[in-house]
């Protein structure tokens, strides 16, 4: 059984601190619950773009999907003038012209519906290879009112949140053989299961590693939620009193 619940404070939604580590969900902005769990969690991640260029069979040819038709980048040499919409640099050498790949869910077989000046802006040199693999998005709301339409770049940031946003879990830094190793050696077993074993002490150094914290957090959780006890009618609220602390 899966249960889902807020563990902290809610990031403010005009934040421009980094995020904090640890395990988010997506959820919808009216709070309302979804039947069932988000697509995004019950499959992999989605490719870049630019892992995207070299596995679609959308486009009649895959390896001119980025190119910039004549059409397309006079008009955005004429709005832009060699300027990169994110840095403000505009020497000619250091920029060059970008167009967003067309939506994975929103692809169009007519080629207009993304070749567009609406959709291409000059990005530096240095940028393009991580914009294109979704390595970072732009915050519509910071950037100037000439470039590219706001509504590409906001599908852009959409993707890449999609993208990206499985990444992290310890599992790429901790081969799962080593995390039940070091678990069978600090006495926790398969997530705190084994009640013969006896823990290591909490001054045993391992303990204070990211992997050993981790570790103690899914103990603590996994059995927090084998002896919790759902509360009756008869005694709302007191969420204490039915919580079996004697593993602490």
């Amino acid at each position: 059984m899966l249960s889902i619940m807020p563990n902290g404070p809610p990031i403010p939604e005009n934040s421009l601190e980094p995020l904090p580590m640890g395990n988010y969900g997506w959820y919808h902005a009216n709070g309302r619950e979804a039947r069932f769990l988000p697509q995004i969690t019950t499959m992999p991640n989605p490719p870049s773009f630019a892992a995207m260029k070299q596995t679609t069979t959308l486009h009649p040819n895959p390896q001119t999907i980025f190119d910039v038709v004549p059409s397309v980048a006079q008009a955005v040499q004429e709005r832009d003038r060699n300027r990169c919409f994110i840095t403000g640099t505009s020497l000619q050498g250091d920029t060059d012209l970008c167009l967003y790949p067309p939506l994975r869910d929103d692809y169009k077989r007519i080629p207009e519906f993304f070749e567009t000046a609406s959709n291409a802006a000059f990005l530096h040199k240095d940028l393009i290879s991580f914009f294109l693999d979704n390595t970072f998005s732009v915050d519509v709301d910071v950037t100037a009112d000439e470039g590219p339409d706001d509504w590409y770049l906001r599908e852009h940031f959409r993707i890449s949140l999609k993208v990206n946003i499985r990444d992290g879990d310890i599992r790429e830094d901790y081969p799962p053989a080593a995390v039940l190793d070091i678990m069978a050696d600090l006495g926790v077993g398969l997530c705190g299961g084994d009640e013969a074993l006896e823990p290591a002490p909490m001054t045993d150094p391992r303990w204070q590693t990211v992997l050993g914290q981790s570790i103690w957090e899914t103990v603590l959780e996994t059995r927090m939620a084998a002896r919790y006890v759902p509360s009756d009618n008869s005694d709302k609220g007191n969420e204490a009193d039915q919580l079996d602390t004697s593993f602490y």
